[in-house]
């Protein structure tokens, strides 16, 4: 506690002796040049006679980019002479473009040094140098070049002594704020007011960033305080770009000063920090809306705030002066450019990516760069909506609607592909083209998106057929680019309108409710429409049981082997070993009651996609079989990756170039015959898997029904229900087995049966891939005799006497490390390397015949 104690006492010591340090003669005053620092006002005024001045500052390069953001302040304002609201440009040289600089000095605004390459600690040749480039390189006059600012406020004596020493008039890089202790700024209403060095510092420097000296003085140069933003309770939030609400901020530091002694309101600011939070340009706008409904005040530069302070008159007697010589009409929207850049030149927003291909933003209807633009999947380019730039009409009401048009609720994106039985969109291409356009709002992924397009003149439509009629509740969308839409429910071709020119936003998931009955909708739109996800929310009637058949056949079982037979349409049966029953429908044992069944039958799709490998296809599966699935019109269709190969490896030796693969996928659907068929059309599949992201080898594709099928029923069965075990078309018989328990009609035998089945089938198979081999080889070996072409032995070095001709070749003995293009063996085994990097190898124990490309 005494150390604290001790502490306190030296603190205080420490601001008394500071304080005491800066004495400033009583006629200071009176001199032309000099001013004593004091929170009083200048001239002895009273408050309500004192100009209450604004000064807005920026600090580092002038650009196209920087300079629009403050001129979305300055010009927005007037004083009460007519001239626009100047501001105050600490300037460095870096990426300082001196056109924008000439346009700020013209229109009234002050230019002042912030150095060369902005360092932490200038020296004479960054300070000084810089007034110099604006003035050689920039045009603007030496003599109105008199401020100074140092970068990152890392101020020092030797700074001071520099701008003393070059007849600068002031430094603004001080830090000051109001506290008790403070005897320059004692309270909320009565803070400093600039002042010159010629006493000395009078400011606190501990409380900045930089270094001051007792022992400075410097006649008739000024210091222009950099104000601190205070809360209400004196907690300082910041000098330099404040965090916060700007309008709140500003307007408690102006009531302050205006309600008090009139000091100076500083907003010292830096164009990147309203370029990254844009809605502080608005919020500082209003509060200098504000301060201007008030009396007596001023937007001014520092230059022109000390000008007064030399020569204090009464407001009433103040003629501001108005240094605007090319006043700027052109203004950068309210909320800045957004994702953009503004372009004095044109007078608008230039768009990132806005005139090239590519992935970017258009420009909304106040023109600044918030659209995102769209994509047009089959022309493959990006476009800005056609109404990206429209100024909604005023007072515009929507056409009444007979089902309401209140958007309500989140949208899902990340659902299954939507079942349906067809689908179109408007669009000048060709229907496959079209339809894969419509897959892409369909297959639950919300980064991809279909185009819908008008058609001379006729609004953009996008129709959906599901597998059969429900109830409509609503339909889920997501659009990548806002329109007010038409939806449309009925079945066939007829249509009912459900909700009329419902507003849906960009980029936001929206439900737009639609109660009624049909199988099918379509969505419209009087522009093109990018639909990002559409999902129908719609219930099905669930369709009644169908009463159970009687048993028309018999069967028996072994409950020992697990196998019976049986003939029969339909049944139901025991659950003891050796029951009878089977049938093509699952029936229940105790109620008789038939559940429906769907055959499902697999169908076997092969293709080859270009330029993929393996795993980049893994990656992109899910979309191929979303796809498929798609095209089969079926609600219940599965579709599985049974296979994916390489085919690089076995085409190496046809030297072709780029990776494909393989692909073998399993549909399992209900409608076979159609889907094979319609799959098995390369050149359609093609067309619709390529904007997808799909380069399909046309002349690979296949498509086969396989004999197997997997009925399923509308209900899962009791673990009594006994199973058909295959599913022809009209069976006239069929294997069955029950439980001895009466549980699951699991058969264990056929089970092992097919086990040891398959592993006998695998030997054979592998015996047979042996037997295949040997005999080429034996084949190959007798065509030796035939071949005419010269023997190439190979050196022990591996090294072959020259590269043999393409063709057949017999080959010596010899051998040594293997060396690419050349022949080469090692005993027994014998390989051969072509330029191609092939390999031929044979186990011939003298003499072999390779391969030569």
């Amino acid at each position: 506690m005494k150390v604290r104690a001790v502490a306190n006492l030296l603190v205080a010591a420490l601001l008394l002796q500071a304080a005491a340090a800066y004495e400033c003669p009583a006629n200071c005053d009176s001199e032309p040049n000099c001013h004593a620092a004091s929170w009083n006002i200048p001239g002895g005024l009273a408050p309500a006679d004192t100009p209450q001045f604004i000064v807005l500052t920026n600090d580092d390069a002038v650009t196209v980019v920087t300079s629009p953001v403050i001129l979305n302040i300055t010009e927005r304002h007037t004083n009460a002479n007519g001239c626009k609201m100047p501001a105050t440009w600490f300037v460095s040289q870096n990426f300082t473009d001196c056109s924008m600089v000439q346009k700020m000095y013209e229109r009234g605004d002050e230019i002042a040094s912030h150095t060369i390459t902005h360092p932490a600690n200038p020296n004479a040749t960054e300070i000084v140098g810089q007034r110099l480039w604006l003035n050689q390189t920039c045009g603007i006059p030496l003599e109105d070049v008199v401020g100074f600012r140092a970068p990152y406020l890392l101020f020092t004596p030797e700074q001071r002594q520099i701008l003393y020493e070059n007849g600068f008039l002031y430094d603004s890089s001080i830090s000051e704020n109001f506290n008790a202790k403070n005897a320059n700024s004692p309270a909320a209403n009565e803070i400093l007011w600039p002042y010159t060095f010629d006493c000395g510092v009078a400011q606190d420097c501990t409380i900045s960033t930089g270094t001051c000296d007792s022992s400075e003085r410097w006649p008739g140069l000024w210091e222009f305080p950099l104000y601190q933003s205070q809360a209400a309770d004196g907690t300082v939030i910041g000098g330099m770009d404040p965090q916060g609400n700007m309008t709140d901020i500003f307007v408690r530091e102006f009531d302050r000063r205006y309600n008090g002694n009139r000091a100076p309101v500083g907003i010292f600011i830096h164009a990147a920090w309203l370029i990254a939070e844009p809605e502080h340009s608005g919020q500082i706008n209003a509060f200098i809306d504000y301060a201007m409904s008030h009396d007596n005040v001023y937007l001014a530069t520092i230059t022109q705030v000390i000008d007064w302070i030399k020569d204090p008159v009464k407001a009433s007697q103040y003629s501001h002066p108005c240094n605007d010589q090319s006043p700027t009409e052109c203004l950068m929207p309210e909320g800045g450019c957004g994702s953009g850049a503004f372009n004095p030149q044109a007078c608008k927003c230039d768009c990132l990516n806005e005139n090239i291909n590519a992935g970017g933003f258009c420009r909304d209807a106040s023109g600044s760069c918030t659209v995102q633009k769209d994509f047009d999947f089959v022309a493959k380019t990006y476009f800005c909506p056609a109404d990206a730039s429209s100024t909604p009409s005023a007072g515009a009401s929507p056409t009444p609607v007979p089902q309401g048009t209140t958007a309500a609720g989140p949208a899902q994106c990340g659902h299954d592909l939507v079942s349906f039985m067809g689908t179109t969109l408007s669009s000048p291409d060709g229907s496959s083209a079209s339809y894969a356009q419509a897959l892409r709002a369909l297959d639950g992924d919300c980064n991809t998106c279909a185009f819908a397009q008008t058609l001379q003149g006729q609004p953009s439509t996008f129709d959906l057929s599901l597998p059969q009629a429900g109830n409509f509740t609503g339909i889920q969308l997501l659009l990548g680019a806002a329109a007010n839409v038409t939806v449309s429910v009925g079945t066939g071709s007829a249509r009912t309108v459900c909700a009329q020119d419902v507003a849906v936003p960009m980029n936001m998931k929206t439900t737009v409710p639609c109660n009624l009955t049909g199988d099918s909708f379509t969505i419209s739109y009087p522009g093109n429409m990018s639909l990002c996800d559409v999902y129908p929310q719609v219930t099905f009637p669930t369709p009644a049981p169908a009463p159970a058949a009687p048993a028309t056949g018999s069967g028996t079982s072994d409950p020992t082997t697990g196998t019976g037979s049986g003939t029969g349409t339909a049944g139901s049966g025991t659950t003891t070993g050796g029951s009878t029953g089977s049938g093509e429908a699952a029936g229940s044992p105790d109620s008789g009651v038939t559940v429906p069944v769907t055959t499902q039958v697999p169908v076997t799709v092969a293709l080859d996609i270009n330029n993929m490998t393996p795993d980049q296809f893994r990656s992109v599966q899910a979309a191929l079989c979303g796809a498929i699935v798609g095209m089969t019109g079926d609600m219940s269709a599965t579709c599985t990756v049974q296979s994916v190969t390489a085919n690089n490896r076995r085409r190496r030796s046809l030297q072709q170039t780029g990776e494909s693969v393989h692909v073998v996928l399993n549909v399992v659907t209900s409608n076979p015959d159609a889907v094979a068929k319609n799959l098995s059309n390369g050149t359609t599949l093609a067309n619709i898997l390529s904007p997808l992201g799909f380069s399909v080898n046309p002349s690979t594709v296949q498509a086969t029904v396989q004999g197997t099928a997997t009925p399923t029923t509308g209900s899962q069965p009791s673990s009594n229900t006994t199973a058909p075990t295959t599913s022809a078309p009209a069976p006239s018989s069929d294997t069955s087995s029950t439980s001895t328990d009466g549980g699951s009609s699991t058969n264990v035998g056929a089970i092992v049966g097919g086990v040891v089945g398959g592993v006998v089938g695998l030997a054979l198979i592998a015996g047979g891939v042996f037997y295949w081999k040997r005999r080429r080889s034996a084949n190959a070996a007798g065509r030796v005799d035939s071949v005419s072409n010269p023997v190439y032995p190979v050196n022990p070095d591996a090294t072959a006497t020259g590269r043999p001709p393409a063709g057949q070749h017999r080959i010596a003995a010899g051998g040594s490390t293997a060396k690419p293009g050349h022949l080469y063996g090692r005993q027994s085994n014998f390989w051969a390397h072509a330029a191609s990097d092939s390999y031929g190898r044979s186990s011939d124990s003298h003499n072999i015949v390779i391969t030569i490309l």
